[in-house]
């Protein structure tokens, strides 16, 4: 069996733009995707029912650990909006501290795979 047979993916930020794309791209690659997302129900019928959808928010660091458990790799789109005005609160709430509380649930969880950041 393939690794993509094998592996699940977490896409933080797969619910639009580039994360929603990549999403989209591992699932018809043969990869189990796992997205994060504030909204489950509107991820859910963006998605459809293959994909596996969590409730999270990456200001709400406790809600990482479901989302990083058993999975073998993380890509991580999710930042503030580009191309409009976006507090800096948020810019470091979503850029800064939400990486680290991924990283931070992704060491305690022992990922063993990838760690990749597209931002």
């Amino acid at each position: 069996m393939s690794e993509a047979g094998r592996s699940r993916v977490l896409v933080i930020g797969g619910t639009r733009g580039a994360g929603l794309l990549i999403a989209r791209r591992l699932y018809d690659r043969g990869f189990q995707v796992r997205v994060l997302a504030r909204d489950p129900a509107r991820a859910s019928a963006e998605l459809g029912p293959t994909f596996e959808v969590v409730t999270g928010d990456l200001g709400k660091a406790d809600s990482l650990r479901l989302a990083v458990a058993d999975v073998n790799h993380i890509i991580f789109t999710a930042g503030a909006p580009s191309g409009r005005y976006a507090p800096e609160s948020l810019l470091k709430a979503t850029d800064y501290q939400g990486v680290v509380d991924t990283l931070q649930a992704a060491r305690q969880a022992a990922l063993q795979g990838r760690f990749v950041y597209l931002n």
